[in-house]
């Protein structure tokens, strides 16, 4: 696999931008197709851009505030172009400030629920005796009640084709809300847990992964939930799996 760095990131920014000719934009697809994790770094970039594309496009077609106004201009004077294109760029300004603060907390908020996933990861992946509250034996009833209490559907992603069979799971807490973690081994051994909650921040914020020591942690805000897999794996190869759980606990809530 061709880590990100090995694609210049002058070169990602520039494909995740448009920027690039037919033929610099055929190399970087050919590099993606096989770089996953390139590949979601561009996928977050061009996500993130349209949301701030989508935020603020009104902006500009807003009249100039009469704070604004009144600052910008001396007694009985006209409006100018410039006074304009300065009040706007104050508007945007004080927008992205706005705009920017919301993304900080939210991401903190997703950072601490990252570690609460690890938290819980360390805590039971390595136990023996009950790793889990309900075994995989009872994985109807283990849905069943994860959406009685989340209000949504909650169904245990079905990873056996990845490699990894379904432990069971447990009912957790997130400060005051619900949490739940999902558990799986492979052959090996190798124990992943896949922990949830629900979104609070009203913020999306696309996979972001994080390595500690031996574990790997991806996580990822929705509309409506967080969600973290952590694991015993490298960032190469917790990625697709994260992908793949994203696509299919996304699926009962599309039905």
């Amino acid at each position: 696999m061709t880590h990100p760095k090995k694609i210049l990131d002058w070169a990602l920014h520039a494909y995740a931008d448009g920027e690039l000719d037919d033929t610099d934009k055929k190399l970087i697809e050919k590099e993606l197709a096989s770089d996953p994790e390139a590949r979601a770094l561009v996928d977050a970039w061009q996500r993130q851009k349209q949301q701030i594309c989508d935020a603020f496009a009104s902006v500009f077609e807003e009249p100039v505030p009469e704070s604004v106004e009144t600052v910008l201009l001396p007694p009985k004077a006209y409006l100018s172009v410039w006074h304009v294109a300065a009040a706007l760029i104050l508007v945007l300004v004080l927008g992205l400030g706005a705009y920017g603060l919301g993304w900080l907390v939210s991401g903190r908020d997703a950072e601490r629920f990252a570690e609460s996933a690890l938290s819980a990861h360390i805590v039971y992946a390595f136990e023996n005796e009950r790793p889990v509250e309900v075994p995989a034996s009872e994985r109807d009833y283990l849905d069943r009640w994860l959406t009685s209490r989340f209000g949504r559907p909650v169904i245990a992603p079905d990873l056996s084709s990845r490699g990894f069979a379904f432990v069971g799971g447990r009912l957790l807490h997130e400060e005051q809300r619900p949490a739940a973690q999902l558990m799986y081994e492979d052959r090996s051994k190798r124990r992943l847990t896949v922990y949830m909650t629900a979104n609070t921040t009203g913020s999306e914020i696309p996979f972001r992964l994080k390595k500690d020591a031996h574990l790997t942690t991806c996580y990822w805000l929705d509309e409506d939930a967080a969600y973290a897999v952590v694991g015993e794996l490298q960032p190469s190869e917790l990625l697709p799996l994260a992908t793949f759980i994203h696509k299919t606990m996304e699926a009962p809530k599309r039905s």
